[in-house]
């Protein structure tokens, strides 16, 4: 008899394994047509970023507003504690692409930083690609037939409410391993989580220095939506870039071309856009 009840147990066990991990990649498939159509979209989130490592913990909450438009136009704006400031006061953060240029405001320096956009698909190299809330080329493409070819596996693993909207979760992982979670109301993402271990950072910036969490240490992302609008109307020159008042706009020096050099007299160095203060020692 209690062989049976093992038996009976362990039937059921993998049938409510097999029903709470559902197939999502037909949902995937159509809705890649669904946003392939999409030529704009307007968002509104909170992105959380949650860095461990190596003896430290950091931990940061930032609004963001983004517009984007197919194929690489996008205004973006978020408000994040000024590292230089040892209050942590607020500092807004202005990117914007024209689809030509990309331009990236250093309120603290007064300077806006511009380089060439390239014409779709990615961001210029080192500028957060990869990292949600930080790659807009990225969010632009998220679900697009194009993007589907980068996914290993897709699946529904459970629901939650976000902001009082029950939602399906649904995991991607992608052919080289980063895994990432997605809170679908019906065809609309409300919360995007993203977690990267030891060196791995979805494709931030390689250099000759230390990783921001060392081997052993991890960096989660999450952005909550507050509000996503596809095909907003827009005015023609929405995405057009004119620079504060009292800012010098400068140009991004580029790889393998000789450019000033970084302190008084030349351009600050290129943080990637919404990049955390570095962890102390670092």
């Amino acid at each position: 008899m209690t062989g049976r009840w093992t038996v009976t147990i362990a039937v059921l066990f993998v049938f409510c394994s097999l029903v709470g991990a559902q197939d999502a990649m037909p949902f995937l498939k159509s809705l890649s047509e669904k946003w392939d159509k999409t030529q704009t979209f307007r968002m509104k989130a909170t992105i959380t970023m949650t860095m461990k490592g190596e003896g430290m913990e950091m931990k940061m909450s930032m609004p963001m507003e983004m517009t984007f438009q197919k194929p690489n136009k996008f205004r973006m704006t978020m408000e994040m504690a000024n590292p230089a400031d040892p209050k942590g006061a607020k500092i807004k953060q202005v990117v914007v692409s024209d689809g030509k240029h990309m331009f990236i405001e250093m309120a603290p320096m007064k300077q806006t930083m511009k380089m060439p956009m390239p014409e779709k698909g990615k961001m210029p190299p080192g500028m957060g690609s990869g990292m949600p809330g930080m790659d807009p080329m990225g969010l632009g493409s998220a679900f697009t037939k194009e993007r589907l070819k980068t996914i290993k596996s897709a699946k529904f693993v459970g629901k939650e409410k976000i902001g009082g909207r029950l939602c399906r979760i649904m995991r991607l992982v992608t052919q080289d391993g980063l895994a990432m979670d997605f809170w679908m109301d019906g065809e609309t993402p409300r919360q995007i989580k993203v977690e990267m271990t030891g060196l791995q950072f979805g494709g931030m910036p390689k250099g000759p220095g230390p990783s921001p969490v060392g081997k052993g240490g991890s960096m989660t992302v999450v952005m909550t939506m507050h509000e996503f609008v596809r095909d907003p109307k827009l005015p023609a020159n929405f995405f057009a870039y004119s620079p504060p008042p009292g800012f010098t706009v400068v140009e991004a020096p580029q790889p393998g071309v000789p450019g000033p050099a970084p302190g008084p007299g030349g351009p600050a160095p290129v943080p990637p856009p919404g990049s955390p203060p570095a962890p102390p020692g670092q």
